[in-house]
């Protein structure tokens, strides 16, 4: 595909400029200049360690016992409260009404959290 671009001349001095210290001509540059604009950002990997320190954290915090639950469930309402009453906005980050306390009989434990492989991620696509 060509291409015309109309440039004013100090972005045509800049552009030359750029390109002799590459060691190419000002049309490869600038179609280097695009194509690395153009570029899809790569997804980072997956941090594994913080994978399976989260996914260890899970295991050992898990419980069925009602008065542990009950125990967890006062102490995040109470973090909420906190977090709501220290804000100099009038915005709060978590009203009454978006989250309403839960019944302590209706909690139950949650699953752990398990770390994918890229094995695993491969089979989700599938």
């Amino acid at each position: 595909m060509t291409l015309t671009i109309n440039i004013d001349p100090e972005l045509e001095s800049r552009l030359q400029e750029q390109a002799h210290r590459q060691g190419v001509d000002a049309p490869e540059y600038a179609r280097l200049l695009i194509q690395q604009g153009l570029e899809r950002p790569r997804a980072a990997p997956p941090n594994r360690a913080t994978l399976e320190l989260l996914a260890q954290w899970d295991r050992e915090d898990q419980t069925s016992d009602p008065a542990e639950i009950a125990r967890r469930e006062e102490e995040l309402q109470e973090i909420k409260r906190s977090l709501n009453e220290n804000r100099t906005s009038g915005r709060k980050p978590f009203p009454s009404h978006a989250f309403p306390r839960r019944d302590v009989e209706s909690c139950r434990p949650m699953g752990s959290i398990t770390p994918k492989g890229p094995a695993d991620r491969r089979s989700e696509g599938a």
